[in-house]
């Protein structure tokens, strides 16, 4: 069974609230004052090589041997919802199990790691 766990971007930093409803309104037991995020995300149930947990927005790294090129390279993915396969897709999971993947960021704290160099 795969954990459930939620956080939320507040505007300047990553929040973990108690509860998130569908609504990405948010609480914390101390607080019965709701909070609104329009940015919530899920965590993947999968964990990075240095054991960190992956959510929706976070950017992976992902090393690499090319056997072909006989060079090491690397790609950053954003781990995104697709609603079609009504899943985190494919690639994260095959990434997932190559154990060459580690959590750089995220889209909403490290908006510069997604741009080309």
């Amino acid at each position: 069974m795969r954990e459930i766990k939620l956080r939320a971007w507040d505007g300047e930093k990553m929040v973990c609230p108690d509860y998130i409803n569908r609504d990405g309104h948010r609480w914390w037991k101390e607080n019965s004052i709701p909070t609104r995020s329009e940015k919530v995300m899920q965590f993947t149930g999968l964990k990075d090589k240095k054991g960190k947990e992956i959510y929706e927005g976070d950017i992976l790294l992902h090393s690499f041997h090319s056997n072909y090129i006989q060079e090491s390279l690397s790609s950053k993915q954003v781990v995104q919802w697709h609603e079609d396969c009504c899943g985190f897709g494919l690639v994260l999971k095959i990434l997932a199990k190559s154990k060459n993947i580690e959590v750089i960021g995220n889209i909403y704290e490290n908006p510069e790691l997604l741009e080309v160099e």
